[in-house]
């Protein structure tokens, strides 16, 4: 996926640190999170030198966090009204997790998930 966009012209880098949730759902919900803010920064940030994709799992938690260095364009209509974002907030709500995305001090976008894991969820 980070690889997709990078051909598309987004200087986009990955960092993974732990283990891979074994849980296809919130595999599938960290892939829809991270696909949606790739998506949005493309869209939306004007010339990032770096978008950042940090995947990292602990036992019980695992955080997927995604930084772009761009600054906004100029107010422009939203092609999707924010739906996608509520829509990966509620995703990730069923992990037991929570969803942020907004700017950051000096320019860029954030979005930032982190969902809880049980045991069979945790190793992959």
């Amino acid at each position: 996926l980070v690889d997709s966009f990078r051909s598309a012209g987004l200087p986009a880098r990955l960092e993974l640190s732990g283990r891979v949730p074994g849980s296809p759902g919130v595999q599938l919900t960290i892939y829809r999170v991270v696909q949606e803010s790739l998506t949005n920064a493309l869209r939306y940030a004007s010339q990032p030198s770096i978008v950042s994709v940090r995947l990292s799992s602990s036992p019980g938690r695992v955080e997927v966090v995604i930084d772009d260095d761009g600054h906004a364009r100029a107010p422009q209509p939203s092609v999707g009204g924010r739906r996608g974002i509520i829509g990966l907030g509620e995703r990730v709500a069923l992990y037991g997790g929570t969803l942020e995305a907004g700017p950051i001090r000096g320019g860029g976008w954030r979005v930032r998930a982190t969902m809880s894991l049980d045991e069979g969820q945790a190793s992959a």
